[in-house]
């Protein structure tokens, strides 16, 4: 019996050092603890000393990041269904090679001006294809889900989607952590001038909200010609609780990102619920947002009626494999123009050819969890979506790892 049917085959390439064995070097690396870090430690740490902030943040970079590619690398290469020979999984893991080695090979930065060359070298060097990188391992991810999972039963199937969700769970919040750290790094030199690098210390949830309700919104109609409106109830204070500032220390990237892929989401599904007859002049219910400050969390509640799915497919709604859109092509991933992360720094998860992978409610999921949040989905079968998106206003250290 082969491993893969014949679709799949034209995503091998010649095997790579690391779906071979990983470099030696490399394995030492990814074996080494991280050092994990807060948003509030960030933000302090550049608040309070904004010119020797650069220099130690080169400095814990220069040793940290080769840490956290060779992790990635070593996460890739355990892939299972022996991912790691795929075309697209191999791309990745020649582009992390690249970026450890010229990270590792860099001077460590001694004086303020070693920092800002070794900054810019970063950003140099991590001008990578970043849609690229995860269209590569998402189309993996759908052939391995048409070739090998599709063949199995139902119960095998779940278990094996939850392990491969377990898997690309620990590698994306690994790829969450090290974009956060460089966008911080750059952002301490670009950054606007109320912001400490990417995080601003009075964040407005409502404005946030309400640029992502108009982007996501030119992305519905440019879908699909018409768009349901979106309602931002009066925000919501617990009983005693009135004093709670509605300005919190977040990164505003983050919160658009989640929110906009959300609204994307709930956008869609209430469109196509409502399809059959609409015309238009006919009005789509309204997306409802309701806001509440806590102690510990805000709270955001997105509530749509766009149809909700069956209670036991809830689940299947937060794997990677799921999608109920057109993949794009593997030639189209080829094809695509080089977009830097630091490009589109924390901002936009899976916009534009990404929109048809089934990664807008796990990333967001994983981006809400990053700093001490999270993320939870109800289903009201029939009727619609209830998303709840809690952030944490207390101090966490960012997640690490998954499993």
């Amino acid at each position: 019996m082969t491993l893969f049917r014949k679709p799949l085959l034209r995503f091998f390439g010649s095997v790579s050092r690391v779906a071979s064995g990983i470099r030696s070097d490399i394995l030492t690396r990814a074996d080494q603890p991280r050092t994990g870090v807060s948003m509030m430690g960030m933000y302090r740490m550049g608040a309070t000393s904004p010119g020797s902030s650069k220099l130690l943040g080169a400095q814990f970079l220069h040793s940290e990041i080769p840490l956290r590619i060779a992790r990635c690398l070593k996460q890739l290469h355990d892939l299972p269904y022996d991912m790691s020979r795929l075309h697209g999984i191999q791309r990745v893991c020649s582009l992390y090679e690249n970026i450890f080695d010229v990270v590792s090979g860099f001077p460590l930065p001694k004086t303020e001006s070693d920092a800002r060359i070794f900054s810019l070298e970063l950003q140099k060097h991590l001008q990578y294809p970043g849609l690229r990188t995860v269209m590569f391992i998402s189309l993996s991810v759908m052939d391995v889900r048409d070739n090998i999972l599709a063949l199995q039963s139902p119960q095998d199937r779940a278990y094996e989607d939850e392990l491969l969700k377990q898997f690309l769970d620990d590698f994306y919040i690994g790829r969450i952590g090290m974009r956060m750290l460089v966008a911080q790094q750059i952002g301490l030199y670009t950054g606007p001038p109320s912001f400490v690098g990417v995080i601003d210390p009075r964040c407005d949830v409502v404005a946030i909200i309400e640029q992502a309700i108009a982007d996501a919104t030119a992305i519905c109609m440019a879908e699909h010609g018409v768009c349901p409106p979106v309602a931002v109830l009066p925000t919501h204070h617990l009983p005693g609780d009135s004093e709670i500032d509605d300005l919190f220390t977040y990164v505003p990237g983050h919160l658009h990102s989640m929110v906009f892929e959300i609204l994307k989401n709930s956008m869609h599904a209430v469109v196509k619920f409502h399809s059959d007859g609409l015309s238009h002049s006919k009005e789509l219910p309204t997306i409802e947002i309701v806001i509440t400050l806590g102690t510990e969390d805000i709270t955001i509640k997105i509530a749509d009626r766009g149809g909700g799915v069956a209670r036991d497919a809830v689940d299947l709604i937060m794997n990677y494999t799921y999608s109920t859109s057109d993949c794009p092509t593997t030639d189209f991933a080829e094809q695509m123009p080089e977009v830097s992360e630091l490009d589109m720094p924390l901002k936009g998860l899976t916009f534009g050819p990404l929109a048809g992978l089934g990664y807008g409610l796990p990333m967001t999921k994983l981006f809400a969890r990053y700093f001490g949040g999270d993320m939870e989905v109800v289903s009201v079968d029939g009727h619609g979506f209830d998303v709840f998106l809690y952030l944490s206003r207390i101090e966490h250290e960012e997640l690490l790892d998954i499993r």
